[in-house]
This record gives structure tokens, sequence and C-alpha cells, in this order.
């Protein structure tokens, strides 16, 4: 026996709606003969399942975040470090609704060349690329 149940008569709780799914999984990767040191991390949205990290000379560090469970939103935040002399910020996101995110600045401007990329969908995998 099939049964039809409409959207109006289920119940909160009849209905568990993950949004964990929405995910940013970063790749930060340092070119440079400098280390990056880490001096903030943030998420304005979501949870951490792997906080920013120092990333040394010529490696790769990784993060992750994630929306909450049960919570209507995808992720959003922003990690910052010093390097060497000059402070690089990176931005990501992963929302409920509209676009998928990334960002890198280096301040002073031209300080080191940065670059980024992100691919979309409900894992943003974004790649963050510093060059002396």
């Amino acid at each position: 026996m099939n049964t039809t149940v409409t959207a109006s008569e289920l119940s909160a709780t009849d209905v568990k709606v993950t949004y964990e799914r929405l995910q940013v999984q970063g790749t930060v990767s340092n070119f440079t003969a400098h280390p990056m040191i880490l001096k903030s991390s943030d998420l304005s949205w979501g949870k951490w399942m792997q906080s920013p990290v120092d990333v040394a000379s010529f490696s790769t560090g990784r993060f992750g975040s994630q929306g909450r469970d049960s919570s209507p939103s995808g992720t959003e935040g922003t990690a910052t470090w010093q390097l060497g002399n000059a402070v690089i910020t990176i931005n990501f996101s992963c929302p409920l609704r509209g676009s998928n995110g990334q960002s890198i600045s280096c301040e002073p401007k031209g300080a080191f060349k940065v670059s980024c990329t992100g691919t979309g969908g409900d894992v943003n995998a974004c790649t963050f690329q510093i060059n002396s």
C-alpha cells in the first residue's frame, strides 16, 4: 500500500534536514621561504571540522568547516596569517542559499602573489596559493 503525504502534513520532528552537508574544504599552499603564522580565524556561520593552522614554508595546510546540524545555514568564515612583513587574509563561504565564494588578499598589495579557486556545490573545495 502506498501512502502520499503532503509537506503541510509533516511536523518538524518528521523531517530531518541536515545542513552539515554544506561544507568548505580549504587548502592553503605556501610557496614562499617564510612560514605563515595564523593570527586569527572566525566563522560567521557553521562550525569547524578542522581549524586553520600555521603553514610552514614550501608546505600546505588544510582546514574545513560545515553548516550546523538542524540550523538553516551553511558556513562562512575568514582566516588571517602573518607572512613575513605581510598579512594574508582569506574569506570563504558555502551558504544555504546563493553562490559559494572564496577570496584571498595580501597587505601590503604586491608583497606576495596570491590566487584562489573553488569548486562550488554543497562541498566548496577551495585552493588558496601564495607565491613569492
